[in-house]
């Protein structure tokens, strides 16, 4: 998310991973994978070269927290019986998964109306 904030607020519009990592005090290994998993999803533009730089692919207002909160986060398990119910000796018996499931459906469903226009911090007067 700060990667896509960083982007969101750069005046010049193009910008690197070293600058989001003076900015953020992020480690390049993990910025490289966050931008890689961006850009093949169509959120950033990467110029590639000596002098490459990333972009905002999209405007802020038409990405969706919801959109890169499942780009980001793939498993959203919050109990061991989410990612496989044949490790739980309470399987048939418990409605824990059920519960989480519809948690997690109305967290997703609030963010799918927020946008990164909406998490950018107030521009100074």
């Amino acid at each position: 998310m700060r990667v896509l904030i960083y982007a969101a607020q750069n005046p010049h519009g193009r910008f690197t991973i070293d600058d989001v990592n003076q900015v953020h005090n992020v480690s390049r290994g993990h910025l490289m994978k966050v931008v890689h998993t961006l850009t093949r999803s169509g959120l950033l533009i990467a110029h590639r070269g000596r002098n490459g730089r990333l972009k905002l692919a999209r405007s802020p207002e038409s990405i969706s927290l919801a959109e890169v909160l499942a780009l980001t986060e793939p498993d959203f398990a919050l109990a061991e019986c989410m990612r496989d119910a044949d490790d739980c000796p309470l399987v048939g018996r418990c409605k824990l998964p059920n519960v989480y499931g519809n948690a997690l459906k109305a967290f997703m469903q609030a963010l799918k109306s927020q946008t990164l226009k909406d998490v950018l911090p107030a521009e100074p007067a």
